[in-house]
C-alpha cells in the first residue's frame, strides 16, 4: 500500500527538521500518549518536485495509524492553505510508478482515507482508541494522481462506512 500526505507545512526544511527528531514533542498528546516515536515518512516530496528518500521502503514508519506495518508513505510540502502544485503530482506519479513496479502495491490511497480500512483484516492497530481524522492529501489531489494512475489498477479504500 501507498499513501500519500501532505505535511500541513510550506517549507521541505522545516518538515525534515521535524521528521528528524526520534522523540515526539510534548506538544503532540494524543501521538504521545500512544508512543513517543516520532512520525516519519518513507519519501517527501516538495513543492518544486524535488523527491527525497528519508528512509528505506521496508522500514517501519510511522505516518498512517493502524497500516504502518504494510505501507510506504510519501509526504508532500503543503496543505490546505498550500495546495499541492503540478509538479507534485507529477512527482507523486513518477513515485507511485517507481513503487509499483518494484513491489507488490496493491492500494494507493490519501490518508484522509485510513480509517475507511477499520474493519478489514488489513487493519492492525492495538489501541482502539488510537486514531485520528485527516484530511490529507485532499480529495481533489486524490481524483487527479488516480486519474494519472489508472491503468495501474491500484485499489482505493473501502467504501466508507
Amino acid at each position: 500500500m501507498i499513501v500519500l500526505h501532505w505535511t500541513a507545512s510550506r517549507s521541505l526544511m522545516g518538515t525534515y527538521n521535524t521528521f528528524n527528531k526520534s522523540i515526539l514533542p510534548s506538544s503532540r498528546k494524543a501521538l504521545v500518549n500512544a508512543s513517543s516515536l516520532n512520525v516519519s515518512s518513507h519519501y517527501l516530496v516538495d513543492r518544486d518536485g524535488s523527491i527525497y528518500q528519508l528512509l528505506p521502503d521496508t522500514v517501519f514508519a510511522r505516518h498512517v495509524i493502524g497500516l504502518n506495518y504494510c505501507a510506504i508513505g510519501i509526504e508532500n510540502v503543503g496543505s490546505d492553505t498550500y495546495p499541492l502544485t503540478q509538479a507534485q503530482l507529477f512527482a507523486n506519479e513518477k513515485l507511485v510508478r517507481y513503487l509499483t513496479r518494484k513491489y507488490n502495491i496493491e492500494y494507493l490511497i490519501g490518508h484522509y482515507e485510513h480509517t475507511w480500512f477499520k474493519n478489514t483484516s488489513l487493519w492492525r492497530e492495538t489501541n482502539p482508541y488510537y486514531f485520528s481524522q485527516k484530511i490529507d492529501p485532499g480529495i481533489s489531489f486524490m481524483r487527479r494522481i488516480r486519474e494519472e494512475l489508472q491503468d495501474l489498477n491500484l485499489k482505493g479504500a473501502p467504501p466508507k462506512k
